[in-house]
């Protein structure tokens, strides 16, 4: 909606900043409306900027920077997971957190997936130099994509044109998608457990699913959001330690995301997680740096990794 003279003097103006508090209301779901807002026009023409960016995208513009992954009771680094980050020369540093859900929202996101998936496998010989024969490499997957008939023959493809192996490889679906179980994405998750790949449930804390729903997942790891971790000196310390203890009762693997401080890492370690990952460690690197960002703890738990600032 939109207010004359307020919102504009103009018959193009008008049009335009409608068009802006339409679309709001639109993303916001059905039967809502928005008022036209200089922040929200900010905020649509940032939208429009980010979809033309991604739609004739160089991808030389993007990276991937991995975060060590760590066994909570030796402190050896046991795997990593792989992050995009997108530095655009028009627009500068584009969050994913902006840049994905537009993505998905716009269709770009099967191209996207695929080139970090590429990417991870051609890292892979590099990483497992650097972490071991045995690191897992965790891959974010999108939510288009495991609701998409074609992800899992392109993974395949993938996998075989580059002559991999999908063992280790640890897909990371949110627990808010899961939560919405479609036909797609059911038989997605039936095929890639036979194929060898290894199945996370990532964000757990943030979603709908209740904890007996996830037992119909075809998961071999839940990784507890930093949302639960930050309250772990509060009564959600209690709740963690439940849904660990249940968890791994039922053999899946349990991970603390965003772990950020030494009484946190020995709570963690008195709950049993198995594995810890977080700023207390390392931010996400690139793969160049990785090497330095773990070597203070190839010996053991004496102490977090090197923290290495990275964009």
């Amino acid at each position: 909606m939109y207010l004359y003279p307020r919102d504009g003097t103009t018959v193009q103006e008008l049009i335009v900043n409608a068009d802006a508090s339409m679309y709001q209301a639109k993303s916001a779901g059905k039967n809502q409306f928005a008022f036209y807002s200089k922040e929200l026009a900010d905020k649509n023409q940032r939208f429009i900027q980010i979809e033309v960016a991604l739609k004739n995208v160089d991808y030389s513009e993007f990276s991937l920077f991995y975060m060590p992954q760590v066994d909570s009771q030796t402190g050896l680094v046991t795997g990593v997971e792989a992050l995009i980050r997108w530095n655009s020369p028009s627009l500068g540093f584009v969050s994913p957190a902006e840049f994905i859900p537009i993505a998905e929202a716009t269709g770009v996101f099967r191209q996207l997936d695929l080139w970090v998936i590429r990417k991870v496998l051609s890292d892979r010989a590099q990483l497992l130099g650097i972490l071991g024969s045995d690191a897992r490499i965790s891959i974010n997957i999108s939510a288009a994509q495991l609701n998409s008939g074609s992800f899992f023959l392109d993974l395949m493809l993938i996998t075989q044109q580059m002559n991999q192996s999908a063992k280790n490889l640890v897909l990371e679906i949110t627990e808010t998608f899961a939560a919405t179980m479609s036909e797609t994405l059911s038989s997605n998750l039936s095929l890639l457990k036979p194929a060898g790949f290894e199945l996370a449930l990532d964000d757990f804390g943030t979603g709908y699913s209740s904890i007996v729903q996830l037992l119909d997942y075809p998961i071999d790891e839940v990784k507890i959001d930093k949302y639960m971790i930050d309250r772990l000196g509060y009564q959600k310390g209690g709740m963690v330690k439940a849904m660990a203890t249940f968890f791994k009762s039922f053999g899946y693997r349990v991970t603390a995301e965003g772990v950020e401080t030494q009484d946190q890492v020995e709570m963690l370690q008195r709950m049993d997680i198995d594995t810890l990952q977080g700023y207390f460690y390392s931010k996400p690197v690139p793969i160049h740096q990785l090497a330095e960002a773990i070597k203070v703890n190839k010996k053991g738990p004496e102490g977090p990794l090197t923290l290495i600032e990275s964009n």
